[in-house]
């Protein structure tokens, strides 16, 4: 395990990679009780072309934020925030334009909050009827954005600067957007 020196804090950082590539970080602070697990993905909202193998795939903006609010189902009737709820945790998480990060705060049950982290990220549950409902709350959330004045002079800023690059999309994918996602492209992620 690499251990890294955080130089003026007297803290270090252990860095383990898994055989598989994953990369885990554990800060250990021996000041507070509780626990802050992040798990982050490296596909955020910019990622809408991309290969697999021998082929090639294109999904409608705003699929990597849809995919971070369908992900939380872990099956027809349970989410992540039932299970995270009876550990004693909460979770939360939240897309950039490179990365997607699903996070756990508890203080208690640590390695079941864990445990349960790793399940509902690594184990998908996608339906149709799922992909339909959490349409609605999703274009409710990109019009939230549409009536927010920063929201709207930063997404026309980049606009402006960016003419071709995907950093000038909503992260969260426009309406009409949002819409057009179909449990293919979820799939396909």
């Amino acid at each position: 395990m690499k251990q890294i020196e955080m130089i003026g804090l007297n803290e270090t950082i252990y860095e383990h990679e898994t055989k598989e590539g994953l990369k885990i970080y554990i800060w250990q602070n021996e000041k507070v009780k509780s626990a802050y697990l992040s798990l982050n993905v490296k596909y955020g909202s910019i990622h809408t072309h991309f290969k697999v193998g021998s082929k090639t795939y294109r999904v409608p903006n705003g699929v990597a934020h849809f995919l971070e609010h369908v992900k939380f189902n872990m099956d027809k009737d349970t989410t992540a925030h039932d299970i995270f709820t009876r550990l004693g945790g909460e979770a939360n998480a939240f897309t950039t334009f490179k990365y997607t990060s699903y996070i756990v705060y508890t203080a208690q049950k640590i390695e079941e909050n864990l445990n349960t982290l790793l399940d509902f990220v690594y184990t998908p549950y996608f339906t149709k009827p799922l992909i339909n409902k959490e349409k609605g709350i999703i274009v409710e959330e990109a019009k939230m954005g549409i009536d927010d004045p920063y929201s709207v002079s930063y997404y026309t800023f980049l606009k402006q600067l960016f003419h071709k690059i995907r950093y000038r999309n909503e992260i969260t994918g426009n309406p009409s957007e949002i819409n057009a996602i179909t449990l293919d492209d979820v799939e396909n992620v």
